[in-house]
């Protein structure tokens, strides 16, 4: 526990020290260099390479999955509280044995808005 917390010490004891370097260098920096730093974000490490394998998971499908997780009465007021359109993706990639029960904890007048909109768009998300 000790050493732990001489870890942290040494850590904000550096942040620190790094802060006041880049403010001093901010400070002395000429006018132009200043306006041009300003809204520049801090430069980042590359990103690292790509593994090769499976594709991601389409973000509905990932929240979709997330949302089995919940208990059904939180998996329908967080759905009724979502932009329409990501709440009808991610009750499309639901089986629907799992989606009609969420529906079912909606309200009604929610829960009829969420299935006229999935009846109404394509799956793929093109206007018929």
């Amino acid at each position: 526990m000790e050493k732990l917390s001489g870890d942290i010490a040494a850590a904000r004891a550096a942040l620190l020290s790094e802060t006041a370097l880049l403010e001093r260098r901010l400070k002395e920096a000429p006018p132009a260099e200043k306006r041009a730093a300003a809204p520049a974000a801090p430069a980042l490490p590359p990103a690292p390479a790509r593994r090769s394998g499976p594709e991601p998971k389409p973000r509905g499908e990932t929240l979709a999955k997330t949302l089995k997780g919940m208990k059904p009465d939180q998996a329908a007021s967080l759905l009724a509280r979502l932009e329409r359109p990501l709440a009808v993706e991610i009750l499309r990639r639901m089986r629907p044995a799992d989606a009609g029960v969420v529906l079912e904890k909606m309200k009604a007048e929610t829960a009829a808005e969420l299935f006229t909109a999935m009846a109404a768009t394509p799956a793929d998300g093109a206007r018929p």
